[in-house]
């Protein structure tokens, strides 16, 4: 039993001297919330691709602002501009950064590993300012896309309206036409 106690007793002792030997490593996290906006046409409101990229194109497979802001987040040129800002190497900057999303509740969490507790903050300040240049670029605003769609609706209901009313001068014309019976 001497033996083991020993042994504990120095297996106790290198953890805490390893605990004050290396540096301490700073993770900050910052979480976004991202509130569905439900379209007042339902969700088959665009079936249309012409309408633009701002759009939730297609029924149950919409693109989402959460994943529009997570793919821009992964972007080549968001990771450039963070990791150069912040004197990191790119490599380094991916291992140490993690993106999660919840799509359910709307999250996406940025969080940021460092051993330099202000870089930790100016990148994830970093991650605030690229989701800012983003959002200020992007709408999603589904009122916006509601009308898109109702105003193509509406022009697609005036050009059936103005062909059936061809329709029906050309019928009444063909009938007027026919010989007249003394």
């Amino acid at each position: 039993w001497r033996t083991v106690a020993v042994l504990a007793a120095i297996c106790c002792i290198g953890a805490w001297v390893y605990t004050f030997i290396r540096p301490a490593e700073y993770a900050g996290h910052v979480s976004f919330f991202f509130p569905a906006k439900p379209s007042i046409l339902g969700s088959n409101a665009l079936v249309d691709t012409s309408l633009g990229a701002g759009a939730a194109l297609l029924a149950g497979g919409a693109p989402s602002s959460l994943r529009v802001y997570q793919a821009f987040l992964t972007s080549e040129t968001a990771i450039t501009d963070i990791s150069s800002a912040n004197d990191l190497r790119r490599d380094l900057f991916l291992q140490k950064r993690k993106l999660e999303d919840d799509a359910r509740a709307g999250m996406l969490t940025v969080t940021f590993q460092d051993q330099d507790r202000e870089r930790n903050l100016r990148v994830l300040r970093a991650h605030v300012t690229e989701l800012a240049k983003i959002n200020s670029k992007v709408s999603f605003d589904t009122s916006k896309d509601d009308m898109t769609v109702l105003r193509k609706r509406l022009r697609e209901a005036e050009a059936g309206l103005r062909r059936r009313e061809d329709e029906l001068i050309r019928y009444q014309r063909t009938l007027v036409s026919a010989p007249a019976i003394n």
